[in-house]
């Protein structure tokens, strides 16, 4: 049996909705990244899915290029979602000088749940 990788949007809501005695920051952060490591990873499930190709290196760039054809050829909308969350994603892990907020955590949440709708409708 597979890991659900909806596990990890569940856990970022919880974060969120959540009374929870940590800084809003940390809060946001970590709600941002659970929420594109959702999209990320049932995305890439998707993709192998389809086109068979596994990913050694550069995977996350090569998933969002996917889905950027993808929505291209199938009237869906998961690359714009998907590639918005990467690149959040990217700021909260890495830049250390950059301030978020749980309002731009609110909007993360709401843009993976849009992303997983489509993906589960694809792979439904």
């Amino acid at each position: 049996m597979s890991y659900d990788w909806n596990q990890y949007y569940k856990l970022a809501d919880l974060l969120y909705n959540e009374d929870i005695n940590i800084d809003g920051e940390t809060l946001a952060r970590n709600i941002i990244s659970r929420a594109y490591y959702s999209t990320h990873n049932l995305a890439r499930i998707l993709k192998y899915s389809i086109d068979g190709v596994p990913l050694k290196e550069q995977k996350h760039e090569k998933v969002v290029n996917f889905f950027s054809l993808y929505d291209h050829k199938n009237g869906t909308n998961i690359h714009d979602g998907l590639d918005s969350l990467r690149k959040m994603r990217g700021k909260v892990d890495y830049e250390e000088d950059s301030r978020f907020s749980l309002k731009e955590a609110e909007y993360a949440l709401l843009e993976a749940h849009e992303v997983i709708q489509q993906l589960s409708k694809q792979s439904g």
